[in-house]
Order: structure tokens, then sequence, then C-alpha cells
């Protein structure tokens, strides 16, 4: 006689055990966006900054630009025709090697008179090409911006090596690090600014992206020619990104503790914290409130110190990425420095809550009606948010 099968499970079962594997993953999902959600600090506030290596930067100094210029386009952005020119320029010697560094040039086609000018950098890993939509923007508001490609980027000369050992090198001295070099080129593409007949030399600003915005910060602290100071997604406090759990890791050197010597002395000399309290320029400092390499308490705190005047444009819900929202606040902002126009509001937070949905917050529209967002939409700085979206929800104004 056969045995008889073993039975078969019940349909329902399965569905049961789908249905609670499912919801401890929700579970767990859902504990971990609030580690983010709900930020909490992972380090003390650092103070023991050591950034008089950093001098003036290449303000003052009197070697040749050498200038080469490449090719020129000629094109139509929103309505106002802008010219694009590309070039290369020296940057320094390093360790023997000439470093040059490729750039764009955009402005008005046509230009009456000197007009400001702004330097705007990329991401670390990335190129200017990536800031060339921010760099007509400028263009097509009247100013004129050069982006280039940072050392080891690009089509800029191929050292120092963009590497993780680099970044964090500061031995035997912190001019050694890559963003030194970074910083460096940034400030001499000012000195190639300086030498349009077209820009004004009292008007120079300069715009950067995460790697770009930590070098927006440093130029501004050590260069006395910046102006105006547009710093996207920066960071600041680098001890709360070491400690939290954030993207920077991928940055650092393969095994790489905090401990680590190398950690210590760069943050010593590269943290933006440390370049805030010497900055006098003007600032728009723009982050999100859940960036991935910099986490919101160091953010804040590098804007805190900031003791110029200065307006944070913090988006609920952002990463590290850019936000098209801040385009527009940009030519407010810089039509507010560099052109006597408008300032921009002041809003008061009136309220914040969190709960698993989100973060909430509610604010005042500040004095004067709220700018137009890219729709033409009247909004309210810094929006409400509720449930993940944002709402224009605005208090009276106090």
């Amino acid at each position: 006689m056969l045995p008889s099968p073993p039975p078969r499970p019940q349909p329902w079962v399965a569905k049961a055990v789908f249905a609670m594997a499912f919801s401890l993953a929700f579970l767990a999902l859902s504990l971990l966006g609030a580690a983010w959600t709900f930020p909490h600090r992972y380090a003390p506030v650092s103070s023991d900054f050591d950034t008089g290596f950093m001098g003036t930067l290449a303000a003052g100094s009197a070697t040749p630009l050498a200038i080469v210029m490449g090719n020129a386009t000629d094109e139509t952005f929103r309505g106002t025709a802008i010219t694009v020119q590309e070039l290369a320029f020296f940057s320094e010697r390093s360790d023997g090697v000439d470093v040059r560094i490729f750039a764009a040039i955009v402005r008005p086609r046509t230009v009456v008179g000197r007009i400001p000018g702004l330097v705007v950098v990329h991401g670390y890993g990335g190129t200017h090409a990536s800031m060339m939509d921010i760099s007509r923007e400028l263009a097509a508001a009247g100013r004129v911006a050069i982006a280039i490609d940072a050392p080891d980027s690009g089509g800029s000369t191929p050292y120092p090596r963009r590497t993780p050992d680099n970044l964090v090198n500061v031995t035997p001295d912190p001019r050694s690090g890559f963003l030194y070099h970074v910083a460096y080129a940034a400030s001499r593409a000012a000195s190639v600014l300086e030498t349009l007949g077209y820009v004004d030399p009292n008007r120079l600003g300069v715009l950067g992206a995460s790697q770009g915005g930590l070098t927006s910060m440093y130029l501004a602290a050590k260069d006395p020619r910046v102006r105006a100071v547009l710093p996207i997604i920066p960071g600041g406090n680098l001890e709360e990104a070491y400690w939290a759990p954030s993207l920077a890791h991928l940055l650092l050197p393969r095994g790489a503790t905090i401990a680590d010597p190398r950690l210590v002395g760069f943050r010593r000399h590269f943290d933006p914290l440390g370049y805030a309290p010497s900055i006098t320029a003007p600032v728009l400092y723009m982050a999100g409130t859940v960036d991935e390499f910099f986490p919101i308490w160091g953010v804040m705190e590098a804007y805190t110190a900031i003791p110029a005047r200065k307006w944070l444009s913090l988006v609920p819900n952002q990463g590290h990425a850019g936000y098209d929202g801040w385009v527009p606040t940009m030519k407010a902002f810089l039509a507010w420095a560099f052109d006597g126009g408008p300032a921009l509001l002041d809003p008061a937070v009136l309220g914040v809550s969190s709960d698993l949905l989100g973060v909430h917050v509610t604010s005042s529209c500040g004095e004067g009606p709220p700018p137009r967002s890219h729709g033409g939409r009247r909004r309210c700085p810094p929006r409400g948010l509720r449930g993940g979206r944002p709402s224009h929800r605005c208090g009276p104004a106090r």
C-alpha cells in the first residue's frame, strides 16, 4: 500500500506568512527612515581648526595665467542671447607638474559696461558640464560665469590625483590636500574674471555644489575679492559626518577609522565649519534636510557660525542633489548683492513638529510679498511640510 501524500498547506497559510514577512520588512525600513526623519546628534561641535595655511589663495598672485582661448559658441537661453567661450589657464605648479584648468565662460552675448562675475565649481567626481545649466541661468540674468573643471577632472590636468588618500592627505603640509588645489584653481578663476574687460572686479562671487559648496566657503573666508557666496549642499562639522551613517564614508580611504590621524587632520584643515566664522560677504546657503553625505546638524552648525548677512534655503526631504527652486532665489539674492535690488525675505519659523509622516514646519512669510516660483505661483519660504509634501501654510508675520 502506497503511503499517503503529505497534506498540502492551506493557501491562507502562505498568504499569512508573506503578509507577516512584508510587515516586518516595512517596519524595518520605517525605522531606518526614521533615523533620517528624526536626525540626532552623533558628534560634538569641533573647534580646533587651523585654516591659516590657505592665506589669501591666489588673490594678488603675479604668476601669469597663460590663458588660451578655445571654441566659442553662440546660444539662446530663456530667450536671451548668450555666448559660451571655452578656455584653459595656468593654476599652479605642484610637485613639478604644471596644473592647467579647463573652463567655460558663459556670458550675455552683448555686454554694456561692466557686469558681475561668478566662479562656478562642480562636485567631487564631476566636471564643469554639470554646472553649465546654472551658468547659463546666470548669463541670462546678466552675469558672467566661469565654470571650471577641478584638477584631475574633465579637461584639466590630471594632477593632483583625485583619490581618497589625496582627499584627506594633509601631511606634511595641508596644501598637499586635494581640496586645497581645487580652492586654488577656483581662486585663479576669479583672477581670470578680473582680466575680462566686461567684468566688474568689484562684483565677484562664487557658487558651487557639494565639493564646490565647500570650495565656495573656503574662497569666501580667504579670498578678499569675493563679494557674494552661494554654497549649495556644502555640509559642515565633518566630525558629525564621520560619526553618522552617512555616504561621506564612501569618499574616505578604505579602512580609515574616526581616530585615523589623516581624518583628524583633514577635519581640522578643511571643515567648512572652521571657515564659516571668517566669512564677511553675504551668503545664500542652500541645503536639504536629508542630505545623505552631510547630516542636518552639521549643515546648521556651519550656517549658524557665519557672521555675515545670510539667508538659508532649507528644502524639506531634499537629499544631496540640486533643487530647481533654488534658481529664482539665487537670482533674487544676486540682484540684491550686486545690483541694489530688494533683499530676500526673512521668514520666521513659527512651529516645528514631527511624526512618522515627516517633519512639519510652519513659518511666516516675512515682510513683503513672497517671491514667485518657476510656475508663477506665489509661495512662502520656507514652506510648510505635511506628510512629506510641501504645504503653503503661512502664519502671520511677527
